[in-house]
């Protein structure tokens, strides 16, 4: 089952659908988003206004926005699907130096709620939901689950390359910090936190980077953008934002579509994960049914996963979770065998697994295949059924 299928008019429970989503954008440009494969906008700088909801639904594009005096006066329109708290409350406000109190939080939800409950309420913590050290967060850890009681979905960001902040020991001062590349995987970490904060009750959303954001030393490659989305995936991130501004060097707010060849990337990327939506909104493969087993040559560089099945195939999404190269062996189990003798080899079978968009496949035999993995490499498979005996 969807896990929209509650809300009337909350995001679309179509299971080809996925969320794609920017962040506060012009909605003028929505033609220019949708190209990239975008089918949402997450907030609207000081809105929502009136002309900003008509340009939106003009162009037949979603919105998850403020419940303001505009939001309640367009309860009856389509375009919203979703109700968002401020962003990032767990992070320390300039005008108090403090998080937003949890009685705001929780009060505001059941405002927004008592107002229009047949649409979610969305929160976006921000990167202390996976960076430790951040010392902007104002909540302890365990304080995240009594925020998630605030809302209906939640959704982080934190941008490795770009944005990772640590406390200066000397005087406390925030420092960035400039060796991200080794942190990708936090994109994966704060999902599965959040998971876990509401007992995986809860679908979790992220925000991604790909810009300078604030930092004009450093920018993620696209291919460090798409495995930081494929992490998120695998760890099971049920829907994807772009952060698109950029304030450093120059100030753009739309920096993505001025950037030709990071638009490309953007673009690819989103068009391959809404290629997979259905497989991506399938329930997990429980190891009752298959269980999956990857093991690295080089036992510091993991390769996480996730299965799913669709129409008899198998669907195998894979990501190095380091900047460290490495040979894995892929192993497919099926629990048991007629006569209940135990783990037997996936289908008793060998053939190939297509390697989707890669223009090639590999090789499995009795169950198991062996695949090179550079730094953050992704690699998506579908072993068809049945495979040839």
């Amino acid at each position: 089952m969807s896990p929209y299928a509650a809300w009337g008019n909350g995001p679309p429970s179509d299971p080809e659908w996925f969320p794609i989503m920017v962040w506060t954008q012009d909605p003028d440009l929505a033609p220019q988003y949708q190209e990239l494969g975008v089918n949402t906008y997450f907030g609207l700088w000081q809105g929502p206004t009136e002309a900003q909801l008509a340009t939106l639904a003009r162009h037949r594009m979603k919105v998850i926005c403020a419940q303001n005096e505009v939001g309640r006066a367009n309860l009856d329109n389509p375009a919203i699907i979703a109700w968002m708290h401020g962003d990032e409350p767990d992070n320390r406000k300039r005008n108090t130096g403090e998080a937003v109190p949890i009685e705001k939080i929780l009060g505001d939800y059941e405002r927004i709620r008592g107002t229009d409950p047949t649409r979610p309420v969305v929160v976006n913590f921000g990167q202390g939901t996976s960076n430790d050290l951040f010392p902007g967060r104002a909540i302890d850890l365990q304080d995240y689950p009594q925020y998630a009681r605030g809302a209906d979905i939640l959704s982080y960001d934190v941008y490795p390359i770009s944005n990772i902040k640590l406390p200066n020991p000397e005087n406390g001062s925030i420092l960035r910090e400039e060796h991200g590349e080794s942190l990708l995987w936090y994109v994966a970490k704060g999902v599965r936190r959040l998971q876990r904060f509401t007992g995986y009750s809860k679908p979790v959303w992220n925000v991604i980077e790909c810009t300078h954001i604030h930092n004009p030393s450093a920018k993620a490659t696209p291919a460090q953008v798409k495995s930081q989305v494929w992490m998120s995936l695998i760890a099971g991130s049920r829907g994807i934002c772009w952060f698109v501004h950029e304030f450093e060097p120059t100030h753009d707010p739309a920096a993505l579509l001025s950037d030709p060849g990071m638009r490309q990337a953007v673009g690819e990327i989103n068009h391959q994960v809404l290629s997979l939506a259905r497989v991506l909104n399938q329930p997990a493969v429980s190891a009752g049914e298959i269980e999956v087993t990857i093991s690295p040559e080089d036992p510091a560089a993991p390769i996480s996963h996730m299965a799913r099945t669709v129409d008899g195939d198998l669907y195998l999404f894979t990501a190095n979770l380091t900047d460290r190269p490495t040979r894995a062996t892929i192993r497919i189990r099926q629990p048991f065998n007629f006569d209940g003798s135990g783990l037997i080899p996936y289908r008793q079978a060998s053939g190939e697994a297509d390697v989707l968009d890669e223009a090639r496949t590999l090789v499995f035999a009795a169950g198991e295949g062996v695949d090179e993995y550079a730094p953050h490499d992704v690699h998506l498979y579908r072993l068809p059924s049945p495979f040839e005996e």
